[in-house]
């Protein structure tokens, strides 16, 4: 069985039950103490605008499956940029939880599953938004960093960096084979269907006044294309 690890940087071992943030359960706490360690959270030299993280706050609860237990942490975050979860414990320091083991990661109503990005070399965590013809329909997040403006004169810059978040669809067909990027298009989404069943989903998008270029347009295309065959 594999072994769980919960990394980086200061020891846990100084932090006492009294400083359980709401939402952590306390046994969970303990098994997270067993290895676990700290993360400096400090700010950068040039502060970037915006934030790496999927919320802008940490009122999160999330359960972590690991084999067959559940692990209850309140605090809780996924940086985007760096592709890891964090729960927060202190104001100045975090716990970087290891993901080796973790079968899925539930969220605010998400659920995050690892997946094996062979481009990448590298498991890392999706939504699985359903099932067509055989393939699996993934959403990750991703964010990057646009560059502010730069003043040769005083080489300085007039706006920050900031970070930009998105959202990209895959198609699984297979696993341990690269993921197919799918465009947010009205031919891409369609043309994974058949006939009836792409009249149904154009009357569906029809009436509720969906577009085929929006993420979250998609996921309740895909919810009701599901839901044709349950």
């Amino acid at each position: 069985m594999k072994k769980v690890f919960f990394a980086l940087i200061i020891l846990l071992s100084n932090f006492s039950l009294g400083q359980t943030k709401a939402g952590t359960d306390m046994n969970d706490l303990q098994f997270l103490q067993t290895g676990g360690m700290w993360v400096r959270n400090l700010p950068t030299e040039e502060p970037i605008k915006g934030n790496p993280y999927l919320f802008e706050n940490w009122n999160n609860h999330a359960k972590i499956f690991i084999g067959d237990k559940i692990y209850r942490i309140g605090l809780f975050n996924y940086n985007i940029a760096l592709e890891r979860f964090e729960a927060k414990l202190s104001e100045d320091s975090v716990l970087v939880i290891s993901t080796g083991a973790v079968k899925k990661i539930e969220f605010n109503n998400i659920v995050l599953k690892p997946h094996y990005d062979i481009e990448f070399n590298k498991f890392s965590f999706f939504e699985e938004l359903g099932n067509i013809n055989g393939s699996v329909v993934l959403k990750k997040h991703v964010t990057r960093i646009i560059q502010g403006n730069f003043n040769p004169m005083t080489q300085k810059k007039n706006t920050p960096d900031r970070y930009v978040h998105e959202e990209h669809l895959y198609l699984l067909k297979e696993e341990h084979k690269p993921l197919e990027r799918l465009k947010l298009k009205k031919s891409a989404i369609l043309g994974l269907m058949s006939s009836q069943e792409k009249i149904k989903v154009n009357e569906f998008v029809k009436k509720h006044n969906l577009r085929f270029s929006k993420v979250n347009d998609i996921q309740k295309i895909f919810k009701f294309y599901n839901s044709l065959s349950s």
